[in-house]
């Protein structure tokens, strides 16, 4: 049995940074000036892969994209945002989920973080969906699904599920940093067998390339460790066996990793982040599945 997973809604949360202590160092705000500009061009390179227990590529998919925000005209902190085919807006793109094909109207804050979802509703409903169609097919019970359906009426929580790696590239904005600092960050990692959140606590560096003077690289990651790994493997195993309704053979499941990666360059001359990078990666018996996210400034006005 193939096992196919989405990985863009695993990886929105709120943050929670903790700090090492080292030399001391004078601290800065992430500013970013997306507030000034109309409209702002994302190149997005996704690419897909599938490995076997050899590290050899069994299957591979790149496509190319583009994320646009669009600022309304009466209201300078919320804008729209789309994926399209082309860097003008004028070509759909053909590759996209049932929730990505659904312009994301958001809200800012002064400090170009994002706050609200607007139209969360209409998220909310599509997930809604989703889940009723697994207790049709006897995937959900009756008690989870009414669990389900009231904690996704909750705009926060919509907001996390759906935008996927969009609330991530504005992250970092208006948050305080030391470049001395190694910083432990807990985040909310949802499960890709049953859509529930798992804690899992990863570390964010900052680096200065040589001969640079105003670039600044973030690198973060968050590695399920063995607690977590215990919890994915039970998942995977329930997954394996409510979508086994035929009672065909299966491999046993002995080991489930999760590794969710984020990278950013950022401009502090121009205050704005030039390419943002999300690896996730799960590994289930040494075989992993990855998807590889690209998103590079391409555009503003």
């Amino acid at each position: 049995m193939r096992l196919f997973f989405s990985f863009g809604f695993l990886f929105l949360s709120a943050q929670s940074l903790f700090a090492q202590d080292t030399a001391v160092q004078k601290p800065f705000i992430l500013e970013n000036d997306i507030l000034t500009h109309k409209r702002i061009v994302f190149q997005r390179i996704q690419q897909q892969y599938l490995t076997n227990e050899n590290q050899y590529v069994l299957d591979l998919k790149i496509d190319t994209s583009y994320l646009i925000f669009t600022r309304n005209d009466k209201n300078k902190f919320e804008y729209t945002a789309s994926y399209y085919a082309d860097e003008e807006g004028k070509k759909a793109f053909n590759k996209l989920s049932d929730i990505e094909k659904i312009p994301f109207i958001l809200k800012f804050n002064t400090q170009g973080k994002i706050t609200q979802l607007v139209n969360w509703k209409l998220f909310r409903d599509e997930f809604m969906k989703g889940i009723s169609n697994q207790v049709r097919a006897n995937l959900m019970t009756a008690t989870d699904f009414e669990f389900n359906k009231t904690r996704l009426n909750n705009e926060a929580v919509i907001r996390r599920m759906a935008m996927d790696d969009v609330g991530y590239i504005f992250s970092l904005n208006g948050d305080t940093f030391r470049e001395d600092i190694e910083y432990l960050r807990m985040k909310a990692v949802r499960s890709p067998f049953n859509s529930q959140d798992l804690q899992i606590l990863g570390s964010l560096k900052i680096s200065r390339p040589p001969g640079t003077l105003n670039t600044l690289l973030f690198k973060a990651q968050n590695k399920a460790s063995k607690p977590e790994k215990i919890e994915l493997l039970q998942q995977c195993k329930d997954y394996m066996a409510a979508n086994n309704s035929e009672k065909v053979f299966q491999t046993e499941i002995t080991a489930v990793g999760l590794n969710s990666e984020q990278e950013y360059s950022y401009n502090s001359a121009q205050k704005r982040m030039l390419w943002i990078k999300f690896s996730d990666v799960i590994s289930i018996n040494l075989q992993a599945r990855g998807n590889i996210r690209d998103f590079k400034l391409y555009d503003f006005e």
